[in-house]
């Protein structure tokens, strides 16, 4: 989604006075400190983000481009805005399993 219109969204949440309360589900990638300000004054209380996997090899494995540093950051300004950040991963297969494992 682009960042313009997540912000359009929120300013016509908070024009139209609609007092309302929300969750989101977003990349790490996709936030910022504009974009989470104009969401938590919308009401946005959750964020969930689809990190997949905390193994940084298993990321890289399932080719998802996301690196530490950024997971760190989107959690850090989220919590910031007072917005509750949750972590989605997705089941590894065994052989996934195994290869990290295996790299212990």
């Amino acid at each position: 989604m682009k960042k313009e219109l997540v912000i359009d969204i929120c300013k016509n949440i908070i024009v139209r006075r609609l007092n309302i309360t929300w969750v989101a589900i977003s990349k790490v990638t996709c936030v910022d400190e504009d974009v989470l300000g104009w969401m938590r004054k919308a009401g946005c209380t959750q964020i969930s983000y689809g990190i997949e996997s905390g193994s940084e090899k298993i990321r890289h494995l399932f080719g998802k481009k996301i690196h530490e540093s950024q997971i760190e950051n989107a959690f850090s300004l989220t919590v910031r805005y007072g917005i509750l950040a949750r972590a989605l991963s997705i089941f590894q297969i065994v052989s996934s399993l195994l290869y990290v494992l295996e790299s212990v």
